[in-house]
């Protein structure tokens, strides 16, 4: 059994989670404030959790239960941090543009805040995939995406939130010319089997804190858990 396996395991029957716990490493100003304010001014819009506008950035994040004492969480650096990888290396994406297994026409790997990824990652998937447009009989022009947006960002959110921060391994996502794959480390939170996902189970995300921040601005279903490997056609 792997740390990683034996850590996930100890949690689980603790009832704690990874991403609740204080990283004992960081202080308040490896935080951005400004990223918590956008937050706010997001969260607000959709009115699942209306914090007053003039709420301070730390008290924003004891609402959002994303401190541990006086610290902040590893939910808290992970979604709020002005550099998460100085304490969680593999935590990125990292895209490419295959024309076969084997040969890689363009990669980029994106890092920051989850919220940044999310949104870089859309970024560079909108410049690359397919649209063709369909005419309805209205001024404007309908366009059709190769694949639906929305289910391609709630794929891309489903492997920040549920991936295995403590592996090494990262995320990947592989535009392919006739497939898209997005793939994150980590199996299924115990006690869940394969089998479960074919019926009826609890939610039981991986990092619910993190789960619940993409939840407040529409961002996520807030479902769990995602399976580790999504492939779109």
């Amino acid at each position: 059994m792997s740390h990683e396996e034996i850590v996930q395991r100890l949690l689980g029957a603790s009832g704690a989670s990874w991403d609740a716990s204080v990283e004992r490493k960081a202080t308040w100003a490896d935080l951005d404030g400004r990223r918590v304010r956008e937050y706010v001014t997001v969260i607000r819009q959709t009115g699942r959790r209306p914090i007053p506008a003039r709420t301070s950035e730390r008290e924003v994040l004891r609402k959002l239960d994303l401190l541990a004492g006086t610290g902040p969480t590893r939910a808290a650096i992970l979604l709020f941090g002005k550099t998460p990888t100085r304490f969680y290396p593999s935590a990125f994406i990292k895209l490419g543009r295959f024309r076969s297994p084997t040969l890689i026409v363009d990669d980029r790997k994106v890092s920051g805040s989850l919220l940044n990824q999310v949104e870089e990652t859309m970024a560079w998937l909108r410049e690359r995939l397919q649209t063709r447009f369909e005419v309805t009989g209205r001024p404007q022009r309908d366009v059709i995406w190769e694949y639906p947006l929305e289910a391609v960002r709630e794929a891309i959110v489903n492997a920040v939130c549920h991936r295995d921060y403590l592996s090494a391994a990262h995320i990947q996502v592989r535009l392919h010319d006739d497939h898209l794959e997005i793939w994150n480390p980590g199996g299924l939170p115990v006690p869940l089997t394969p089998a479960d996902l074919l019926r009826d189970h609890d939610s039981i995300p991986r990092n619910p804190k993190i789960a619940a921040a993409f939840f407040l601005p529409d961002w996520s279903s807030n479902g769990g858990p995602a399976p580790s490997a999504w492939q779109l056609r």
